[in-house]
C-alpha cells in the first residue's frame, strides 16, 4: 500500500484559548479536498481545547513530547496514556528544541518513541546535525548514532515511527541544503532503515531544512525525500501568510473588543463612585449638627418619626451607611478590574508593539500531495499560530 503523506504543525510555545480557535477552523477549512493527513503538535494545556475542537473533523491532534516513564513521581511530565485519553495520535519525539536546551540523549529520545508506540501513539522521530557538526564532516555519524538508538530499542516496530532530518542549521537561519545534500543524508538514513527492518519502505523520511516555494520542487523530486518535515512541513501545508495575519488579526480584535467593554464598565463604576463620595459628603455636612432643622423643614414635630429631630437623624445615618457600601464596593472593583488582562500573555498594545512576533515570515512553500498535480498550497492552507516561524513533524505511513 502507498504511503500517504502527513503535514504537521508544530506550535512550539505559542497560542492561546482565542487564537487557537481561530487558527484550527482555519485549518479545517484549508483541508478540504486534501489527499494527505494533516496534523498539529501543540501545547499540553491546549489538548483539552483541540481535542473539543477536532472532534468528528480529519484533522489529527498531535503532542510536542511525552514522558518515558507510564506513571509516578515526575512533576511537570505528561504521561503517553495521559496523552491517549486526548486523542492524541503523534508525538514529536527527539526535537532539536529539546535535544539542546534540556539535554535529552539519544537513549532517552529512543524511549520515548517506544512509550509513544506503546500507547498507540506514532512518534515523529527527529534526527539531524548542528552547523558544528556539518562542517566537522560528522553528519553521518550523528544522524546514523541517533536513528541507531531508537532502531536498538524498538527493534521490529521501528516500521511504524515517522521519521524527520532536520539539519539544526538550516532551521530559522534561511539557509537550506542543496538537494543533493539532502538526498544524501535521506539516503543514508533509508539504507540504514532497511537494514533494520523488511517493511522500511512504509517510513516516510521528511526534509525540514527551510523548504519554500524556490526549493520544494527540486527537493521533492529526490528520491528518498517524502515530503517536507519540520519546518518544511508547515510550508508543504501551504501555510499563508494572510491566515497567520488574519489569525493574529481576530486575537487582537477580540482583545480589544474586551478592552472597549471594560473600559465602558470601568467609566460607569467611576461615576457611581464619584457620586456616592459627593451625597456622602452632603450627608455628613448635613448631619453635622442640621438634623433637626431637616426633620423641622418636613413638617414633623414628632421625634419618634421618620423626619424629627431623632428620626432624620437615623436616616442620615443609615443612608451614609449605604452610600459608604456603595463607594467600597466601587473601589474594589475598579481595584480588581482595572489590573485584569486578556487570558493570553501581554496587552494588546505589549503586542501591537512586537511586529516582529506578528508579521515573521512563516515557512512558505509547496509540497506535492498525492493524487494531485498541484501543489498543497493549492489544496490547502494549514495556520500555525503566529509569533513563531511554522515548525512540524512528519508523514506517516499508512498501515
Amino acid at each position: 500500500m502507498s504511503k500517504k503523506k502527513l503535514i504537521a504543525g508544530n506550535w512550539k510555545m505559542n497560542g492561546s484559548l482565542a487564537a487557537n480557535d481561530a487558527l484550527v477552523r482555519a485549518v479545517i477549512a484549508g483541508m478540504a479536498g486534501a489527499d494527505c493527513t494533516v496534523a498539529v503538535c501543540v501545547p499540553a494545556p491546549y489538548l483539552a481545547q483541540m481535542r473539543g475542537l477536532l472532534d468528528g473533523c480529519a484533522l489529527q491532534l498531535g503532542a510536542q513530547d511525552v514522558s518515558q516513564h507510564e506513571q509516578g513521581a515526575y512533576t511537570g511530565e505528561v504521561s503517553a496514556a495521559m496523552l491517549r485519553e486526548f486523542g492524541v495520535r503523534f508525538c514529536i519525539v527527539g526535537h532539536s528544541e529539546r535535544r539542546q536546551h534540556h539535554g535529552e540523549a539519544d537513549a532517552l529520545v529512543a524511549d520515548k518513541a517506544k512509550i509513544a508506540l506503546a500507547h498507540g501513539i506514532t512518534p515523529i522521530v527527529c534526527v539531524g546535525e548542528t552547523l558544528a557538526e556539518r562542517q566537522a564532516g560528522k553528519t553521518e555519524e550523528v544522524v546514523k548514532r541517533q536513528l541507531a538508538a531508537v532502531i536498538h530499542t524498538n527493534g521490529h516496530c521501528i516500521s511504524e515511527i515517522a521519521l524527520a532530518y532536520e539539519p539544526v542549521w538550516a532551521i530559522g537561519t534561511g539557509q537550506t541544503a542543496t538537494p543533493q545534500q539532502a538526498q544524501q543524508v535521506h539516503a543514508l538514513l533509508r539504507a540504514q532503515l532497511q537494514a533494520a527492518s523488511g517493511h522500511a519502505q512504509r517510513v516516510n523520511i521528511l526534509y525540514g531544512g527551510s523548504m519554500n516555494a524556490a526549493n520544494a520542487a527540486s527537493l521533492l523530486a529526490q528520491p528518498d525525500i517524502d515530503g517536507p518535515g519540520r519546518r518544511g512541513v508547515a510550508q508543504g501545508a501551504g501555510l499563508s501568510t494572510n491566515h497567520r495575519r488574519g489569525a493574529d488579526g481576530a486575537r487582537l480584535n477580540s482583545d480589544k473588543t474586551w478592552s472597549h467593554r471594560m473600559h465602558v464598565f470601568l467609566t460607569i463604576v467611576l461615576a457611581v463612585q464619584m457620586l456616592t463620595a459627593l451625597g456622602m459628603i452632603g450627608l455628613i455636612l448635613i448631619q453635622h449638627g442640621k438634623g433637626a432643622d431637616m426633620g423641622a423643614a418636613f413638617g414633623s414635630g414628632s421625634s419618634g418619626s421618620l423626619f424629627g429631630a431623632s428620626g432624620s437623624a437615623n436616616f442620615l445615618s443609615r443612608t451614609t451607611a449605604v452610600l459608604a457600601g456603595v463607594f467600597f464596593v466601587c473601589t474594589l472593583a475598579l481595584a480588581y478590574f482595572g489590573n485584569l488582562r486578556p487570558a493570553d500573555s501581554g496587552s494588546v498594545l505589549e503586542r501591537a508593539g512586537a511586529p516582529a512576533a506578528v508579521a515573521a515570515p512563516a515557512a512558505s512553500g509547496a509540497a506535492t500531495i498525492p493524487g494531485t498535480t498541484a501543489p498543497a498550497a493549492a489544496a490547502s492552507s494549514v495556520v500555525l499560530p503566529p509569533a513563531t516561524p511554522a515548525s512540524g513533524a512528519a508523514q506517516i505511513p499508512t498501515k
